[in-house]
């Protein structure tokens, strides 16, 4: 196991599918450096359960005002998922 998330987790994939090529994981590599590169990212312990949180996630964000981080804990996803759902309500 790599201590690189990302080469982490296409070792993993690059194992399960053979067929991924090298060039393909290469691409995929560059693209996600590209996103996320830089960013102090969250890994949830589980599948993201964000379309059933959403709401939730929005009440406490915007009536009781709960810091992000207490949010993050509470329902498993990241700041960045967080931001993105409060970005959509905004933009409507």
């Amino acid at each position: 196991m790599s201590s690189d998330i990302i080469r982490d987790v296409l070792e993993r994939a690059m194992a399960a599918a053979p067929s991924l090529t090298q060039e393909c994981a290469a691409g995929i590599e560059r693209e996600a450096r590209a996103y996320w590169g830089g960013d102090e990212v969250y890994v949830a312990k589980a599948a993201s359960r964000l379309p059933e949180v959403r709401a939730q996630v929005l009440h406490d964000a915007l009536t009781h005002a709960l810091p992000l981080a207490q949010i993050e804990q509470r329902y498993g996803i990241s700041r960045r998922s967080i931001y993105r759902l409060l970005r959509s309500v905004r933009n409507g």
